[in-house]
């Protein structure tokens, strides 16, 4: 039992420090070529539409086995094809607007994140819209 105590307060230590106690590696931008998004952006778009004509199918197969189960007085499978049907709605729903954000355009300016600082104006990393600070922000930057 003092074994194990010992072992898993180790592992806890190494957790906090970290297996390695190297700094944390900072996420850079890479920056990729148009040709390269435009054709990465086409897959997406094709995998979407593929996705979703494989979940449009899955709602008609629900839609196909509930009519079977009202056939068969089955109130068990009534219900389930019905869930069914319910989850391929949702998920087309949300494949529909993926593929409508994925084929919208990108934002006219290279290089900038959509509500990134606005030029002469430095936002704070969690000011995405890059407004003035609250009162009790700026308390807590102090």
């Amino acid at each position: 039992m003092r074994d194990l105590r010992w072992e898993v307060s180790c592992c806890i230590a190494i957790a906090a420090v970290g297996w390695t106690g190297a700094a944390p590696v900072q996420a850079q931008a890479v920056a990729v070529a148009p040709a390269e998004q435009a054709a990465r952006d086409a897959d997406r778009v094709r995998i979407l539409e593929d996705e979703l004509q494989q979940v449009q199918q899955r709602a008609d197969d629900a839609v196909r086995r509930r009519s079977e189960r009202l056939a068969a007085h089955d109130p068990t499978g009534v219900e389930a094809a019905e869930q069914a049907r319910a989850r391929a709605l949702s998920d087309l729903s949300a494949l529909q607007r993926e593929l409508e954000a994925a084929r919208s355009p990108r934002p006219a300016v290279p290089g900038r994140a959509v509500g990134a600082a606005r030029p002469g104006k430095e936002a704070v990393w969690w000011d995405v819209y890059a407004r003035a600070p609250s009162r009790a922000s700026a308390a807590v930057s102090r």
